[in-house]
């Protein structure tokens, strides 16, 4: 039920895939310009608000990696660094939507598969060493018991 909005604007903005006007057409088009200033507001908080706190989490992973207390701890390194990046990637834009989708290539790779690879990797060197295994693993711990209410409460949030 949650997603059945985006689902409506999605599909009514594939339908009409040559029209202009990006998510504010998609929405508005679905339902009414009301939710179309409303979902494009939603995606400028979205970037304004919650970009700081995830450039601030990647500042602290790297001050912690390179070893350089300082880009964590003093403020003026903080907003520097922060800053650098996001003009870094604000100027990326001028040269279109191949530089944004090779970074979101290269991205991809090495922030999710290649981690996932090494991750496989690593457990199945790990099993095949003959190194006791941690949890149990069988069709009764693997699947959940549906017959209790406490157990349905788990999939409420997908809806």
């Amino acid at each position: 039920m949650v997603y059945s909005r985006g689902t409506l604007c999605c599909g009514n903005g594939h339908r009409r895939r040559l029209e202009e006007g990006g998510v504010f057409a998609w929405v508005s088009n679905t339902l009414g310009p009301r939710w179309g200033f409303a979902a494009i507001s939603f995606g400028y908080l979205q970037i304004a608000i919650g970009f700081i706190p995830m450039l601030y989490f990647v500042l602290g992973a790297l001050s912690y990696i390179l070893k350089w207390p300082a880009l964590n701890e003093d403020p003026i390194t903080k907003t520097i660094a922060a800053l650098i990046i996001l003009w870094a990637l604000a100027l990326t834009q001028f040269g279109g939507t191949k530089y944004t989708a090779r970074i979101a290539k290269v991205g991809f790779f090495a922030g999710i598969l290649l981690p996932a690879f090494i991750l496989i990797a690593l457990a199945a060197i790990y099993l095949h060493s003959g190194a006791p295994v941690a949890i149990e693993m069988d069709s009764k711990t693997f699947f959940p018991d549906f017959s209790k209410v406490g157990t349905l409460l788990y999939l409420l949030p997908s809806f």
